[in-house]
């Protein structure tokens, strides 16, 4: 963990809320898209990512600093994803209005990526949650096999098997 972020985890500790908000801003963006991603809803997202953060200002006193503080709001983020689908038995959402912008790209190239990252985007929506959720964590993410099996609380050969089966769904439903 960098030292600034432990000096900031310390302040927060230590009851500062303009360190709390300087960790959070450190954090929410990652946390939101990740979010964003699981749900596929902006205000849902929006309401996750805040319960996110309400947890781990709450727990905090109990996170282990010989850990990335990344890797432990990202758990934070994704149980609460987990918690939400079994209060809400959510649907998947179509991602119709998800607008990504390539901007080192011409427009041409720029329309062409943005219907393939939309085609991406919608068929990882369909994906069953726990599926969807090791796919976003280890691809847009980057997070390892370990980290992942951490996060979502399961073996590392059911992240595994998850990715596979998510990858091979994915390929199939992407196939022209």
């Amino acid at each position: 963990m960098p030292s600034d972020e432990a000096a900031l985890i310390r302040s927060v500790l230590e009851g500062s809320q303009r360190a709390y908000r300087k960790l959070m801003s450190l954090h929410k963006l990652r946390v939101y898209n990740l979010i964003l991603g699981i749900v596929g809803n902006e205000d849902d997202a929006a309401d996750l990512t805040q319960e996110t953060f309400i947890k781990a200002f709450r727990s905090l006193h109990r996170f282990n600093p010989d850990y990335p503080f990344r890797s432990w709001v990202i758990r934070i983020a994704s149980n609460c994803c987990m918690d939400f689908f079994r209060q809400k038995k959510y649907e998947t959402v179509s991602m119709e209005d998800v607008e990504i912008v390539e901007p080192a790209a011409g427009p041409g190239e720029r329309f062409e990526r943005k219907g393939t990252r939309i085609r991406i985007e919608e068929a990882i929506q369909t994906l069953p949650e726990n599926l969807r959720a090791a796919i976003l964590l280890r691809y847009k993410e980057g997070l390892s096999y370990q980290e992942i099996s951490e996060v979502l609380d399961v073996p590392m050969g059911t992240v595994k098997t998850w990715i596979r089966r998510g990858r091979e769904i994915l390929k199939s439903t992407l196939k022209p």
